[in-house]
């Protein structure tokens, strides 16, 4: 009884490091990105781009590309863990070579999980060639996701070869960096200044002054003014001015007074002249 006791801690702690080696091997193969070797193979799979940089809410593609090595491939069965707060499957896409799909292929984003298994019957590659093309959609930031290959027992990526499923050498898996999505500021382009219009003054038109007309009479334009004649338009010039009055002689006297006048002056200067000789007598 004692001795049972004793083995009742050992049997703890190796029940303890158990349990604790579990839940590290589940966090560790969730999309491990690192390449798992296999013995013996020359299979590659991979995901690519090994490393990829989006935004949230950015769509994009992941291929899962196999590389023989000359090694006739029949069929291959994938199994991818990520992290669905993420990234998300849009879709699955066959990548052509390998055409004969199955059933089974699934994905599921609440668990982060993607199955896809293809293969043939005829015309076996030994050449590169892509397996799927999956569609991811990134929901959140992160520096760095996971979107690997799963390595738990029973969901372990293997090519096969008419039923030889020990020529895979590794997979390799991938890491996808999210960033966050700036809102764009919007524009602050300045404006073009707006078109200042040519000033133009224009003058006011002297309105000229009517004029009554005399019955029976043609009308005569105001001074200054162009008369329309056949033939263009010929300026009448203003009429020169007249002085406001001229004093002349002959408007004050008449002719009976003009040789009245110089009668007299005639006869004065005669008698000057004759008074003037016989002082000199």
């Amino acid at each position: 009884m004692k001795k049972g006791y004793r083995l009742l801690p050992l049997v703890l702690g190796i029940g303890l490091i158990a349990a604790l080696l579990v839940a590290l091997g589940v966090t560790w193969h969730k999309g491990r990105p690192e390449a798992e070797a296999f013995q013996g193979g020359t299979v590659e799979v991979n995901l690519e781009p090994a490393s990829r940089s989006v935004a949230v809410g950015e769509v994009f593609t992941m291929t899962i590309q196999v590389d023989p090595h000359g090694q006739p491939v029949s069929g291959i069965d994938a199994f991818i863990d990520f992290t669905p707060s993420y990234l998300q499957v849009q879709a699955i896409t066959n990548g052509g070579t390998l055409d004969f799909t199955f059933p089974t292929n699934s994905y599921n984003n609440t668990a982060g999980a993607i199955t896809y298994s293809a293969g043939t019957f005829t015309s076996f590659p030994t050449t590169p060639f892509p397996l799927a093309v999956i569609t991811l959609k990134a929901l959140a930031a992160t520096p760095g996701t996971n979107f690997g290959f799963s390595i738990a027992p029973d969901r372990q990526t293997r090519a096969d070869y008419l039923g030889q499923d020990n020529i895979t050498r590794w997979v390799k898996g991938a890491v996808v960096a999210i960033r966050e999505t700036r809102t764009p500021l919007p524009s602050q382009a300045t404006p073009p200044p707006t078109p200042t219009p040519n000033l133009k003054v224009e003058l006011p038109t002297a309105t000229p002054r009517p004029t009554t007309p005399t019955p029976g009479a043609p009308a005569t334009p105001p001074t200054g003014v162009a008369t329309p004649r056949p033939g263009g338009v010929t300026a009448t010039p203003p009429p020169e001015a007249t002085p406001s009055a001229i004093f002349t002689l002959g408007s004050v006297f008449s002719p009976w007074l003009w040789a009245a006048a110089m009668a007299v002056i005639i006869i004065l200067v005669g008698g000057s002249l004759v008074l003037y000789g016989r002082r000199g007598q």
